[in-house]
């Protein structure tokens, strides 16, 4: 139960800010409300659910102060984990990345059948190349902090998707990404990861669609 409703947080079919019904995600789904509750205070206790003292539960909102304050986070984390991983990297850290990459930057991004969705495989490689750039970082929790935050960014991205038509070419950021790294140019690196979390971040603000604040 957890990861289906998981799932509908982060694409957008659960919206944000909205209550969730347990007994309706009971009855849809024929599992034991105790089930649903214990899926829901497991995404609460994630950050993907607001749990509300004698109304029960509800999506997380989105809004323009969380979109900055997050972006601001994954940028501090994610440039000190990656620049850790550059200085410790091997040759299969290295290996590993070429590996992510060519994987990523074969696949549909769009789901065939609706193109305002990321399909759930592009959305897990986009994840395992970002930790295959920091994973010879040397700090556990700095590579914890960095998964979390990624996946709460990818609740933002899919809004991006969903109201975004302009063209944006993802190959080329991570390809550029890769080169910095692979390079063992740290600078280089810290400031493209910057860019590209903050073109997300951007794109959103542009749309407008962050302005209610939950």
């Amino acid at each position: 139960m957890y990861n289906v409703l998981r799932e509908q947080i982060m694409t957008g079919k659960l919206t944000p800010g909205k209550p969730i019904n347990i007994k309706d995600v009971q009855r849809n789904y024929g599992v034991a409300l105790s089930a649903v509750r214990e899926a829901l205070c497991q995404l609460a206790a994630d950050g993907l659910v607001i749990a509300e003292d004698q109304r029960g539960f509800r999506a997380a909102p989105i809004s323009k102060r969380d979109l900055l304050d997050l972006t601001r986070a994954r940028i501090e984390i994610e440039s000190f984990a990656l620049r850790d991983a550059i200085a410790n990297g091997d040759i299969q850290w290295e290996a590993n990345i070429l590996a992510e990459f060519h994987k990523l930057s074969q696949m549909r991004s769009r789901d065939s059948t609706n193109s305002r969705l990321i399909t759930d495989a592009y959305r897990a490689q986009h994840k395992a190349f970002h930790q295959a750039l920091i994973a010879a970082c040397s700090s556990r929790w700095m590579m914890q902090f960095c998964s979390t935050l990624f996946e709460h960014s990818e609740r933002y991205r899919q809004v991006v998707v969903a109201y975004n038509d302009q063209p944006r070419n993802i190959v080329e950021e991570h390809r550029a990404l890769m080169n910095a790294a692979l390079e063992r140019n740290a600078d280089l690196a810290a400031e493209l990861i910057a860019e590209h979390v903050n073109r997300t971040a951007h794109l959103l603000l542009q749309l407008g669609v962050t302005d209610n604040e939950g």
